[in-house]
């Protein structure tokens, strides 16, 4: 949630954008952690392609880098197939 903030403050459609791909992404692979990577790797791009000002993608970048470390974890339980999924309601 935190890293999605950042993307709205920068620029709210970057940050819509991201939240809709993490949504997207877990419907499909009803992995929570993949999604939200995955939405946060897109940021940066998506930055550039809005243009937002440059020193937004170092920043941006060092943020990417530093979820990548957060998830190292749910990455490992992922390649073991242990990773539990997303489920709506109490299935």
């Amino acid at each position: 949630p935190c890293t999605f903030g950042r993307s709205y403050a920068v620029d709210w459609g970057v940050g819509l954008i991201a939240a809709l791909i993490m949504i997207v992404r877990v419907f499909m692979t009803k992995y929570m952690s993949l999604s939200t990577v995955a939405a946060i790797l897109c940021c940066p791009i998506l930055l550039a392609l809005f243009g937002a000002a440059r020193p937004t993608g170092p920043i941006e970048a060092a943020k990417v880098l530093f979820i990548a470390l957060l998830h190292d974890e749910n990455f490992k339980r992922l390649v073991a197939g242990t990773e539990s999924k997303f489920a709506l309601g109490s299935h």
